[in-house]
């Protein structure tokens, strides 16, 4: 009898050690990451002189992200924290869990909503502007964007609304106390809420659209490369190189979501044996958790590898910031160089002629 207690605690440790490794040292470090990443990404955008709508939806992608990795990290690694090292572990179940999960938690949902129907706007934004380039005059406008934005923002937080009443949150002596609601043990609400629609509007859908847009995109793009192989302007390489980061932004997402979307099928079909601690769910939900989290962490780095006006942007940002060099050099070199290209474009013209 002592020796099974003694394995069956020694499981327990090993699971608790899985999930303080997962969530609060791989999900944690991501989380900060990914915090610093999309405030910097933010910052280069909104420092961009452009101004079109594809950067105005890289700004809410970047706020919206940095948004979602507050929540989980609130969520998921302090909680794992404090239950591997019980330090303050009482203090967090009396007051800080049953706030996180009735407050904190729906927020998280909805920003994991918006990230996902974001990035389809980025997709379709990008398509008309490759494939319908004379529509996208008129369509792909920064005015229309921030509207499109403001609907898929309305649409998320009405999706969400059931997510903040399936608890309640009672203030007893010394202590919180997390009830769950009716209509949270309604099996049918459970069935179409949580299994039919967030199926079918956070994976399914997305997902597909996604991969028709990013298909055609590639196609388009590997076209595009071969006519201007000979002669490409400035404008045209960054427009490729616009392109070539939203193809691979799409890549990383499908592969990120996909795991989680397995997850979610295996949440409903398994028996709650597979969830505990030693059975594969236990093991495979956080890896997906991580996933996800990551594809919200690393466009930072999908950026600065790609994009070269994003690079150039960002040197010049962090001179300012960092105090290397003075602001008025930098407008110098800029000017400099704009004067250097409308230089070579008079003599092209002059000789030309």
């Amino acid at each position: 009898m002592g020796g099974y207690e003694s394995n069956s605690t020694s499981r327990e440790w090993k699971c608790e050690l899985y999930t303080f490794s997962v969530y609060t040292v791989f999900i944690g470090f991501m989380c900060i990451v990914g915090f610093i990443g999309n405030i910097v990404s933010f910052i280069v955008f909104y420092n961009d002189k452009l101004k079109t709508s594809f950067l105005f939806l890289l700004q809410a992608l970047a706020i919206v992200d940095t948004l979602m990795i507050t929540c989980v990290f609130s969520i998921y690694s302090i909680q794992g924290f404090v239950q591997f090292t019980g330090l303050f572990r009482d203090s967090y179940n009396r007051y800080m869990y049953p706030v996180f999960m009735i407050i904190i938690y729906p927020f998280a949902f909805a920003f994991q909503a918006l990230t996902v129907w974001l990035t389809v706007l980025l997709a379709v934004n990008r398509y008309i502007a490759v494939c319908m380039p004379y529509q996208a005059l008129k369509i792909c406008t920064v005015k229309r964007a921030r509207i499109y934005f403001a609907i898929v923002l309305l649409l998320a937080l009405i999706y969400t609304l059931p997510k903040f009443v399936e608890g309640n949150l009672e203030l007893l002596p010394q202590r919180f106390c997390l009830t769950r609601t009716r209509i949270s043990d309604n099996f049918y609400y459970e069935l179409v809420y949580h299994n039919i629609m967030y199926t079918a509007l956070i994976f399914i859908l997305p997902l597909s659209v996604l991969t028709f847009l990013n298909i055609r995109l590639m196609v388009a793009f590997k076209d595009v490369k071969r006519k201007r192989k000979k002669m490409q302007s400035l404008k045209q390489r960054n427009d490729d190189s616009i392109t070539l980061v939203l193809i691979v932004v799409v890549i990383v997402f499908t592969v990120c979501q996909l795991p989680a979307f397995v997850t979610q099928i295996l949440w409903t079909v398994v028996d709650d044996d597979v969830r505990t601690c030693g059975g594969f769910q236990f093991y495979f939900s956080p890896v997906s958790n991580a996933l996800v989290m990551c594809n919200s962490s690393v466009n930072f780095f999908i950026y600065v590898f790609l994009n070269r006006r994003f690079r150039k942007i960002l040197y010049q940002t962090a001179c300012i910031y960092l105090c290397c060099c003075k602001r008025e050099k930098v407008e110098m070199i800029h000017r400099a160089r704009k004067a250097s290209v409308q230089n070579r474009v008079f003599l092209f013209r002059f000789f030309g002629n």
